[in-house]
């Protein structure tokens, strides 16, 4: 038994953010100075939604809507852990010399997910804190290294179509708003801590820009014809340990991906357990 009431959401909901910034720039844009404002202004409705869980965390749910809402979050969960997982897979081909087979890569990533669903809430929140710490380090470095090799000339202004390029960022900023999902699921079973709105956006907006401004700030136009572009920001570092982050950059893609799919599936754990649960939305088990 553990109490769940102090435990903060916010560690897996920044975890959950990761691998969705990391394929931000996979998409076209003219001008991605504006992709990436757009991006961050998706954030502005995610903080409205998140500060109406909060408001209404005081109020007990009517049990009418709830448990055909958290079956359908449970389905949703389901669905984008496996898009998670199927996007690492295909995207191995292009990270390796040698195609491998999916099911070789996607087993152990599910293994590791089921075991990491499986954990207390609390041992899954350290773990969420520690795949933060080392994502944005491992990325970080490399993005140091490769700015002293950017260019001003990569940030132009001009775009024939700006307002495009903005909406273009505010969607694919939508579909990296997976958090306020989650957060819908823990405030329908209850039980869980209040996240802080401010930090929690602050946060991921610094995820947001490091694995955008240095790249448009080293690669430019390259981004156009690059499948990747953060996989591409070490050849540019001209470093013999970051030109090797390949490996690093694999590495640190596989336990996002891996952590995504465990925090989705914990989810469908969390809401088969309300929908099953006599009580309704209480969970008091970790």
């Amino acid at each position: 038994m553990q109490n769940i009431q102090k435990i903060s959401p916010l560690a897996p909901m920044l975890a959950i953010s990761l691998l969705p910034a990391m394929f931000l720039l996979g998409n076209r844009a003219d001008n991605y100075l504006l992709f990436a404002l757009g991006v961050l202004l998706s954030m502005l409705p995610e903080g409205v939604l998140l500060a109406v869980i909060n408001a209404l965390r005081r109020k007990q749910p009517h049990t009418l809507f709830v448990k055909p809402l958290l079956a359908a979050l449970a389905l949703f969960f389901l669905a984008a852990g496996t898009a998670a997982v199927c996007r690492f897979a295909d995207i191995s081909g292009f990270l390796s010399q040698y195609r491998i087979s999916p099911l070789l890569i996607t087993l152990p990533l599910v293994l590791s997910a089921v075991y990491i669903a499986s954990l207390s809430q609390g041992a899954q929140r350290r773990l969420c804190t520690a795949v933060l710490m080392t994502v944005l380090g491992l990325y970080g470095v490399t993005a140091l290294m490769a700015l002293k090799n950017g260019s001003t000339a990569n940030l132009h202004i001009s775009s024939s179509a700006p307002t495009q390029d903005i909406s273009a960022g505010l969607t694919a900023g939508a579909f990296a708003a997976l958090p306020v999902a989650y957060y819908l699921t823990l405030f329908l079973i209850g039980g869980f801590g209040r996240v802080r709105v401010l930090r929690y956006l602050a946060v991921k907006s610094i995820i947001l820009l490091v694995f955008t401004l240095p790249v448009i700030y080293v690669l430019g136009e390259h981004i156009r014809y690059s499948k990747m572009p953060a996989y591409d920001l070490a050849a540019f570092s001209n470093s013999i340990i970051i030109e090797r982050f390949n490996g690093l950059y694999v590495l640190i893609l596989c336990i996002s991906t891996a952590v995504l799919a465990a925090v989705c599936l914990n989810a469908v754990r969390l809401c088969i357990g309300a929908i099953l649960s006599r009580k309704g939305v209480s969970y008091e088990k970790a």
